[in-house]
C-alpha cells in the first residue's frame, strides 16, 4: 500500500523544504586534513563542536563517501589511501542521516580542500573554505548558511527503512565490522513494506500496465534479494501510516518503509515514528523511470509485432495456407490450469499444430506467461496437450461461449484462426483475445518428430513407412540407411545373399551391422554363421557347467526337503503352522554336523522360500522334525532325491502332529 499524505501535511512539508537547513538541522564545524603515516595517505577530522547533533558526509573525491552522525564536540577521524596520482578534492556536506530515534539532519557544513597525490606524497592544499555556491546563496537575516538543498529529481527517491526488530531482518557484525543477516532464510518467508509518498510526484510513472506499486516492488525485491542471499518470497504491502492534524504517526510497522525523500521531514519530526528504523538503500527515481522507459519499450515492441503478425495472419488466411500455425490467447487460465484446444487434426497436419502446442508458454506473451507465474500455474506441456479436439471451428466457438474454461489457448491455421477473431469482435464489440507467434509448419512437425524420440520429421515419417523406432532409425542413418528406398535395397541385398528372408528394421540393422564388421574375404553371412556357432559353443559349455553344478551339489546335499503349510495342496504360510495363539512349537532339524533349534518366527531361514514352501538342502546325515500348533492348515513334509527329484518320504500332520524324517 501507499500512503497519500494529507494536504494540509504536504502544504507543511512543501514550506518545511523552503525554510534554511538552520531550521530543522544543527549546526557544524571545519573540516581539517593531515598527511597519512603511509604513501599516498591523508587523515581528514571533523570536528562539531556545538549542542545537538547533526549529520555530515565525508567526500574524498575518488569515489569514497562516508556519513556519520556527529555527537556535539566529537572529532571525526578517516583515515584513507589513494590508489591512483592525481588532484582530489576532498569535501564534508552536511546531510541527513536517518538511524531511527536518532535521525539527525544536516550539519551547516560545505567545505573542501584539495590533496595532489605524486608518487608515495599527498600534498595538501590551503586549509578547507566554504564552496563559493555556499558563501554565494542568499541567507535570511538571523541563519547560517544551508547545505546545498537536494536536487529536484533527488526529492522524488525513495529511501529504503529496514526496522530493526523485525523477525527477519536482526543484523550481526562480522569481524571486519560489516552488517549480515542473522537468519537470511527467513526472508524466504516473505516480508512487508509501506510506501509513503506524494501521489503528483509520481504521476508521469503510474500507469495501468505498470501501477506505481508493482513498478517498485520490481527494484525492492532487488535490494532484498541482496540481503537475503537469494530470491526472497512474496512481499506484502501495507497501509501503515495515520495521520492526526500535522502529525504523522505509523499505526504498523512492516518490515520496510519506502519514504520519499521529500517527505521524510514529516516522519522524522516525531522521533518516535522511526523509531528502531535503520537507513538501509536508496531507490534512486532515474532507476524508476528507467524500469518504466523500459517496460513501455517493450509494450511498443509488443505492439509492432502484434501489428506484424496480425498483417502476416491476414495475408495466410487469405491464401488458405496451411504452412503456418498460430494460436489465440482466448483467456487466462485459473484452477483449471493452461489448457489447450485445436480442431481434429492427424497425420502432417496434426504433428504441426501438435509441435506448436509443444513450444508451450514461449510462444505466449509476456502478460500471459506473468499470469501463469504469479497464478503459480504450470506452463509444461505433456504428451497429450490437448484438452479438446473439436470436429469443426463452428462447434470450438459455440463451446468457448457456454464453457469458456475449455481453452485458455485456441491453436490452428491462419484461417480458422482468422475467423474465431472476427467472430470474438462482433459479438464482444471489441478485441479479446492475444494473437500469438506464427510458425512456419516445418519446423513445428520437427519439433513434433523430436518429442517423439525422432531427429526430425523426414525421420519420423521414414521410421512409420518401416515400422521402426526412433533409435532403430538412429542406428540405420548412421550405416547409411535414412530413407525407404535405401532401406528396400539394404532387404533386398540382405535375402540376395541368403543372411535372412524377412523385412523388419532389426534384421536389416543385423545384417548391415555384420556386414560393416566382415574381414576382408568373408560376408555378412559367414559373420553371422561364425557368431552363432560361438553362441551354441557358449550354451553347451554353460549347460555343462550346469551339470556340474548340479552335480556337485547333490552329492554335497543328496536330498532336499520341502516343508510346507496350507490347505487342499496348496502352500500358504509356514509360520502359521508354529505358531498359536498361546502356543508356539518349534522346527529342529540335524544337517550333517550342524545343529538348529528354529523358532516358529525363524522357520523361513532354514532354507530357500518358494511358493510350493521352504526347500531345505540335506546332507547325507539328517534329522528333521516338527510340529504343528495351527487348528486347521496342514503340516506337511516332502523328502525327495536331489539328482532325480524321486519322492522318498511324504508326510502331512493336522494340529498337534508331528511331521518328522531322517538318515
Amino acid at each position: 500500500m501507499r500512503l497519500v499524505l494529507p494536504h494540509a501535511l504536504q502544504r507543511t512539508v512543501q514550506a518545511l523544504l523552503m525554510l534554511p537547513l538552520s531550521a530543522w538541522s544543527q549546526s557544524g564545524e571545519a573540516l581539517t586534513l593531515q598527511a597519512g603515516t603511509e604513501p599516498k595517505s591523508v587523515v581528514a577530522v571533523v570536528r562539531h563542536s556545538e549542542s545537538n547533533p547533526c549529520g555530515v558526509e565525508l567526500q574524498f573525491g575518488d569515489g569514497r563517501a562516508e556519513k556519520r552522525r556527529l555527537e556535539p564536540g566529537e572529532a571525526w577521524t578517516v583515515p584513507h589511501t589513494y590508489s591512483t596520482d592525481g588532484q582530489f578534492t576532498v569535501k564534508a556536506v552536511g546531510t541527513l542521516v536517518v538511524r531511527g530515534l536518532k535521525t539527525a539532519g544536516g550539519c551547516k557544513l560545505d567545505a573542501s580542500t584539495t590533496v595532489a597525490v605524486q608518487g608515495n606524497t599527498a600534498s595538501l592544499a590551503a586549509a578547507p573554505s566554504a564552496s563559493p555556491a555556499a558563501a554565494a546563496a542568499p541567507v535570511p537575516a538571523g541563519t547560517q548558511a544551508p547545505a546545498n538543498p537536494p536536487a529536484a529529481d533527488e526529492t522524488r527517491d525513495l529511501l529504503v527503512l529496514y526496522h530493526q526488530d523485525a523477525s527477519g531482518l536482526r543484523m550481526v557484525s562480522a569481524l571486519d565490522g560489516t552488517k549480515r543477516l542473522a537468519s537470511p532464510e527467513a526472508l524466504q518467508r516473505g516480508y512487508s513494506y509501506c510506501i509513503v509518498m506524494y501521489p503528483q510526484s509520481y504521476a508521469a510513472l503510474n500507469s495501468a500496465s505498470m501501477p506505481f506499486q508493482t513498478l517498485v516492488q520490481r527494484p525492492l525485491d532487488r535490494i532484498v534479494s541482496t540481503l537475503a542471499g537469494s530470491k526472497p518470497g512474496p512481499a506484502r504491502a501495507m497501509d501503515c501510516v495515520q495521520s492526526r492534524g500535522n502529525e504523522v504517526f505509523l499505526q504498523q510497522r512492516p518490515d520496510f518503509l519506502l519514504v520519499q525523500r521529500q517527505a521524510l521531514p514529516v516522519l522524522a519530526r516525531n522521533p518516535k515514528t522511526l523509531e528502531r528504523y535503520e537507513s538501509f538503500q536508496t531507490i534512486k527515481v532515474e532507476t524508476l523511470e528507467r524500469i518504466v522507459a523500459a517496460d513501455q519499450a517493450r509494450q511498443q515492441q509488443a505492439a509492432d509485432n502484434e501489428r506484424q503478425r496480425a498483417g502476416q495472419l491476414e495475408e495466410l488466411a487469405t491464401a488458405d495456407s496451411r504452412e503456418h500455425v498460430g494460436s489465440l490467447s482466448l483467456r487466462l487460465p485459473g484452477n483449471e490450469g493452461l489448457r489447450y484446444c485445436t480442431l481434429s487434426y492427424k497425420d502432417a497436419t496434426g504433428a504441426a499444430v501438435l509441435g506448436y502446442a509443444f513450444k508451450g508458454a514461449d510462444v505466449l506473451s509476456n502478460s500471459f506467461r506473468a499470469h501463469l507465474k504469479e497464478q503459480r500455474i504450470s506452463a509444461t506441456v505433456g504428451s497429450r496437450p490437448f484438452h479438446k479436439a473439436y470436429g469443426s471451428v463452428e462447434e470450438l466457438y459455440l463451446d468457448l461461449q457456454k464453457n469458456p474454461e475449455n481453452c485458455a489457448v485456441y491453436v490452428d491455421f491462419p484461417k480458422q484462426l482468422r475467423m474465431v477473431m472476427k467472430a470474438i469482435e462482433r459479438d464482444q464489440g471489441k478485441r479479446r483475445y492475444e494473437l500469438n507467434e506464427i510458425l512456419p509448419v516445418a519446423g513445428l512437425r520437427d519439433a513434433w518428430a523430436q518429442r517423439s524420440g525422432h531427429a526430425d520429421w523426414a525421420a519420423s515419417e521414414f521410421a512409420s513407412s518401416i515400422d521402426a523406432s526412433g533409435d532403430q532409425v538412429k542406428a540405420l542413418a548412421g550405416l547409411g540407411v535414412s530413407s525407404k528406398s535405401q532401406f528396400d535395397q539394404a532387404v533386398a541385398e540382405m535375402k540376395s545373399s541368403k543372411y535372412g528372408t524377412g523385412n523388419s528394421a532389426g534384421e536389416v540393422l543385423a545384417y548391415l551391422n555384420d556386414k560393416q564388421a566382415a574381414p576382408k574375404g568373408q560376408t555378412a553371412l559367414s559373420v553371422k554363421q561364425d557368431r552363432e556357432r560361438q553362441a551354441r559353443a557358449a550354451e553347451e559349455q554353460q549347460k555343462a557347467e550346469e551339470r556340474k553344478r548340479q552335480a556337485d551339489h547333490a552329492r554335497e546335499f543328496p536330498y532336499t526337503a520341502t516343508l510346507s503349510c496350507g490347505m487342499g495342496g496348496r502352500h500358504m504360510n509356514l509360520v502359521a503352522c508354529f505358531s498359536g495363539q498361546h502356543t508356539k512349537t518349534q522346527l529342529e532339524l540335524r544337517n550333517g554336523s550342524q545343529y538348529k533349534m528354529y523358532q516358529a518366527w525363524e522357520v523361513g531361514q532354514a532354507g530357500r522360500n518358494t511358493s510350493e514352501g521352504v526347500v531345505i538342502p540335506l546332507r547325507a546325515n539328517f534329522a528333521l522334525k516338527a510340529q504343528n500348533i495351527h487348528e486347521t492348515l496342514l503340516l506337511s513334509l516332502k523328502v525327495q532325491e536331489t539328482a532325480t527329484g524321486r519322492t522318498l518320504y511324504e508326510k502331512s500332520a493336522g494340529r498337534f502332529g508331528v511331521v518328522a524324517a531322517q538318515d
